[in-house]
């Protein structure tokens, strides 16, 4: 979620760990959010996908996500 009022970022994630996690940034980090949301998460390994796998996506699907956002 981009909040332009209280100008910052919000993105929730989950199903890559055993817990729902919440990064919150200034929307002056959008460049460096989807890295934020990355390292903020603990994903497992399990058969359906490897921890550096579900990183990589979260990284990917945040970044995808803000384009949406603050276009």
């Amino acid at each position: 979620v981009a909040d332009r009022e209280r100008g910052e970022l919000r993105a929730a994630y989950g199903s890559s760990g055993p817990v729902v996690g919440l990064v919150t940034a200034p929307l002056s980090a959008a460049d460096t959010c989807p890295d934020l949301v990355a390292e903020a998460a603990s994903p497992i390994d399990d058969v359906r996908g490897t921890a550096a796998y579900r990183r990589h996506a979260l990284r990917v699907l945040t970044g995808r996500a803000l384009e949406r956002c603050l276009a």
